[in-house]
């Protein structure tokens, strides 16, 4: 699912150039977060990472009920998932609250390129479309 950049390897099979462009966004990020005290900055990190994982989570546990819906599940796996859906999502609303306001703003910026790059790779993902007609191709 990545760009094709980051499948090159080095001659003892090291993904080199993933590794470097991974190792430039972690320090802008810990930049971004700098702090007279590391645990302050630890802190801040370690929210900004829960929150961005938070998300998708939430988002991927609100399919959940159509996914089931759709392939017939039977209603007792059904209420089970749901149940357990329901203590997921309170665990990840409460989390995502208690982030605060800052960290959720950072980790929908971050998202939002995420979502971003995403928008020009996707068409690789489509069968139905040609590499040619793709937006990124153009690019």
């Amino acid at each position: 699912m990545f760009p094709k950049l980051f499948a090159k390897v080095t001659a003892s099979d090291a993904p080199l150039v993933g590794l470097l462009i991974a190792c430039a966004l972690q320090t802008a990020l810990a930049v971004s977060t700098m702090s007279s005290d590391a645990s302050e900055q630890f802190s801040k990190l370690l929210i900004l990472a829960a929150v961005t994982n938070l998300i998708p989570y939430v988002t991927s546990l609100s399919a959940l009920m159509i996914i089931m819906r759709k392939s017939n599940a039977e209603d007792s796996l059904f209420k089970h998932n749901v149940m357990v859906l329901m203590v997921a999502m309170s665990y990840s609303i409460y989390t995502l609250y208690a982030s605060g306001k800052n960290a959720v703003f950072g980790a929908m910026i971050v998202m939002a390129i995420g979502y971003l790059v995403f928008g020009f790779i996707a068409n690789r993902f489509n069968d139905e479309v040609s590499a040619g007609d793709s937006v990124a191709a153009k690019f």
